[in-house]
């Protein structure tokens, strides 16, 4: 990294946090690639939150994975580090109500939220409402884009598992920007 002039900004890590026997583990091996973090000058880790398997209920599962994480992210504070979630489709917290769920469940001066534009609208979520409505608990952006589906008559791809270049898909980065600039009290890593 030093030989081509670049610094490591983050790693993700991916739990199944609603589990509270493995709160341990969970927290072990996510503070292992938080010291590497540091050692490396890099700013965060970002979290996937796993299986969207029901344990108990959702109202349980969510208090569990709230203690992991405000657990997590006040050691991740620790490293001088941000602590994000990312929601993504298929894990724990993949959409926008999930999302304030978790939010008011969890500090968010140690738990931020990592947006993840493709993701987002792989689980059919506006980037741009969320970005609106939980701007202040944003601390990590990836930029990235998912196709336009296939037109009729068009041959059929995997629109769900594609990516592509920001631009070039279905993504309103032109309303990203304008929300991300008017957030500038946000320090964007």
């Amino acid at each position: 990294l030093t030989q081509r002039n670049l610094q490591l900004a983050t790693l993700t890590g991916r739990s199944d946090i609603v589990y509270p026997d493995r709160r341990g583990t969970i927290l072990q091996e996510n503070l292992r690639i938080a010291e590497f973090l540091s050692r490396m000058g890099a700013q965060s880790l970002i979290l996937e939150t796993g299986s969207r398997e029901i344990l108990e209920s959702i109202r349980d599962d969510f208090r569990v994975a709230a203690e992991t994480l405000n657990e997590l992210g006040k050691r991740c504070g620790e490293y001088d580090l941000y602590f994000c979630i990312q929601p993504r489709l298929g894990d724990r917290i993949q959409n926008e109500d999930e999302i304030d769920r978790i939010l008011n469940l969890v500090n968010t001066n140690d738990v931020a939220l990592c947006l993840d534009v493709g993701q987002l609208y792989r689980s059919e979520q506006d980037p741009v409402r969320i970005a609106k409505v939980y701007g202040s608990c944003i601390r990590h952006l990836h930029c990235r884009d998912v196709p336009h589906p296939p037109l009729p008559g068009e041959e059929s791809r995997a629109f769900v598992r594609d990516f592509c270049p920001p631009g070039q898909g279905v993504a309103d980065f032109p309303g990203l920007a304008d929300v991300v600039q008017s957030l500038n009290d946000i320090q964007w890593i």
